[in-house]
């Protein structure tokens, strides 16, 4: 047997039910793309920033280790240059040793002018000067440590021997003198 619907309102409810749950469905569809729209873009924007920050790191991270670099290059330039300071200074020290034995030796040679001696000997020893000589009179020896006296290097004067010698037809006197320097920076042993 055929079953007819005579009743319009049973079918036009239904039909009205099927309409709603299509334009829920619609809505719901619409809602779930507007959905995925929004998650796309907002998956680009923050995709985008990442690659901006990033970049920036990156820049940053090179900028670092050029500053890193530059730090080492100052510290090996400062390290070079305390052992130039530290070279210059020895040097400073070398030279001022090579200069107090020339004062002392032109000190000495300036004494020994006009006198009739000569040196054949002249050794530094710590702070103590031994000088060995000839001379041709006892009074030139005598003078000769009474100039050394004067000067501003020598703190005591000791005159341990003069001992006539004969040489070629001639009397020389051969002399020993002792003298004590006054400064300590004269402390190098140097022979003559």
């Amino acid at each position: 047997m055929t079953r007819i619907n005579l009743f319009p309102s049973q079918r036009a409810a239904e039909l009205e039910k099927r309409r709603r749950l299509r334009i829920e469905m619609q809505v719901g569809l619409g809602a779930i793309a507007v959905i995925l729209v929004v998650c796309v873009i907002v998956t680009f924007l923050f995709d985008r920033a990442t690659n901006e920050v990033d970049e920036v790191l990156q820049v940053q991270q090179a900028h670092l280790r050029f500053l890193e670099n530059r730090v080492k290059d100052i510290k090996q330039f400062e390290i070079h240059q305390k052992n130039l300071q530290d070279y210059q200074q020895v040097i400073q020290q070398q030279l001022s040793r090579q200069r107090e034995p020339i004062r002392l030796l032109d000190t000495i040679s300036h004494n020994v002018d006009s006198l009739a001696l000569w040196l054949v000997r002249l050794q530094v020893d710590q702070q103590v000067v031994h000088l060995d000589g000839f001379a041709v009179s006892r009074k030139d020896v005598a003078r000769f440590a009474k100039r050394l006296k004067q000067t501003p290097f020598f703190q005591s004067i000791k005159v341990f021997e003069t001992r006539a010698e004969r040489n070629a037809n001639r009397v020389t006197y051969a002399f020993t003198i002792v003298v004590r320097l006054k400064d300590a920076s004269y402390t190098v042993a140097t022979s003559l």
